[in-house]
């Protein structure tokens, strides 16, 4: 029975057929003495699409094909094998090369599927099915190597002794004092910054650890103490500073908020690696950048799901921050655009530096790296409090439900959550932000609450109130 080469080869041509390099029709013109162009013709066939662009001649009813791209050229006499070249082609057809952020059991199963082929393969198939295989193989070594160092550092920060803790009059569990925690430098922080870090030593003196680490993750918290502070931004800074006020009617009207309990709040955004320990997977974009650099990919409600699970083995209760504790968190005494100041560059936070912040003025082109990632945690400065990444990175999930303006918002530190629509706050900007004033401390974001972008992260904080403390013994 004749082969209909045409019509199997109809089956892969859907791609533009480029122009056969003449050193390589030369090549096969020689081999195999074919002296007349009109007699054979030039397709092309991508063997699985994403393992080798490849050179298909067909000659009278005779196949031929000749590797393309390679130094020396190649080419192999296929005609014995058409229907089983064809059949191998349809299946690899679909085949999705691998990459290194395939999971462990989906590389296994493209190893399966290769060797699977490999057996009854011809010569020029197996040959690049061979270095195909080889790649995988690397891939899954790679791949095992990563998860085997995920779950040693995993069982490391489990392995800590889970002592109960006392904090102020409360005994507490899953957590241990950070000894030696050191109080953040003030140098290059805003004015205010100082009197904020005098009211936190008053309240570590009281018997509040500065810092405190939750042991089955690893995660530090930083005490912020009780306070007062303004809210929000003053309509005259739109007027003075030469901005669009529409840009900041959500962050009025100013108004006083009064924190009337301390309260711990985590000192970075939640790491890829304590996201791991408790969930047991990392849905980050960023994975390649590293276990330290921020979670993100996270909608509002896996966020809270986190939190849940961290209560666990605890009788705090860790949640999100409510939008007033994270303001005044960030601001830790500060009414400056940001904790260091009013002026901004990518020295201070990850960030799109496309515009800066300077003087009172927003300015094109602004100075600096665009790192288009995230960054390892605690890579700039802290704020008074101790805490990091408050400006840039990922935005960071907050409790509240968003709302248009501050009318009727709580002034007591809880989060505002009565209402109906479907968006929640976001705050502190992020790695991908291109204006600088997204990352200002009174800034407000807003996302769908199921949004999961890679930019969207969230930071952890507990406090003392409404909790039974455990038993302390007599002494």
């Amino acid at each position: 029975m004749a082969i209909n080469v045409d019509k199997m080869l109809k089956e892969f041509t859907n791609e533009e057929i480029p122009v056969l390099d003449w050193y390589f029709a030369e090549d096969i013109e020689k081999q195999y003495n074919i002296n007349t162009w009109s007699d054979w013709k030039v397709e092309y066939i991508p063997i699985a699409s994403t393992i080798s662009g490849d050179v298909i001649i067909v000659y009278k009813d005779s196949l031929y094909l000749l590797q393309h791209g390679l130094a020396d050229s190649e080419s192999y006499m296929v005609s014995d094998n058409i229907p089983l070249v064809f059949d191998i082609l349809r299946k690899l057809k679909k085949y999705k090369k691998p990459s290194k952020f395939d999971s462990l059991t989906s590389l296994e199963k493209k190893q399966n599927f290769i060797n699977s082929l490999i057996d009854n393969s011809p010569e020029f198939i197996q040959d690049i099915l061979e270095q195909e295989l080889h790649d995988i193989d690397d891939l899954i070594e790679d791949t095992e190597d990563k998860l085997k160092q995920e779950k040693i550092e995993v069982d490391i920060l489990s392995s800590v002794s889970n002592s109960p803790l006392k904090i102020g009059n409360t005994l507490i569990d899953g957590f241990e004092e950070v000894r030696g925690a050191d109080f953040a430098s003030c140098d290059l922080l805003a004015s205010g910054s100082l009197e904020a870090q005098k009211n936190q030593k008053e309240w570590v003196e009281k018997g509040y650890p500065l810092e405190v680490k939750h042991i089955e993750t690893g995660m530090l918290f930083r005490l912020v103490p009780p306070g007062s502070f303004m809210m929000g931004t003053l309509s005259e800074f739109a007027v003075i500073n030469g901005v669009d006020e529409d840009e900041f009617e959500d962050e009025f009207p100013r108004h006083e908020v009064t924190i009337s309990y301390p309260f711990y709040v985590g000192k970075y955004p939640v790491t890829q690696i304590e996201y791991i320990s408790i969930i047991k997977k990392n849905p980050s974009k960023f994975k390649k950048e590293g276990l330290k650099n921020p979670v993100e990919n996270i909608s509002q409600k896996t966020a809270k799901l986190f939190a849940t699970k961290m209560n666990s083995n605890t009788i705090t209760k860790i949640r999100l921050l409510s939008e007033s504790e994270w303001e005044y968190s960030c601001r830790a005494g500060t009414q400056t655009a940001y904790y260091f100041g009013d002026e901004i560059t990518t020295d201070f936070a990850n960030y799109d530096p496309n515009y800066t912040y300077s003087n009172g003025f927003w300015v094109k082109q602004g100075k600096g790296v665009y790192r288009k990632k995230t960054t390892p945690v605690g890579m700039f400065l802290p704020n008074a409090y101790g805490i990091y990444d408050m400006h840039g990175n990922v935005d960071e999930w907050i409790e509240d439900i968003y709302h248009d303006n501050y009318i009727g918002a709580p002034t007591d530190g809880s989060a505002w959550i009565e209402g109906k629509n479907n968006f929640s706050v976001c705050r502190g900007g992020s790695w991908n932000d291109n204006y600088p004033w997204s990352l200002r401390s009174a800034s407000r974001g807003m996302h769908f609450r199921d949004a999961k972008e890679c930019y969207l992260g969230f930071r952890v904080a507990f406090d003392l109130k409404n909790i039974s403390s455990l038993h302390i013994p007599d002494m």
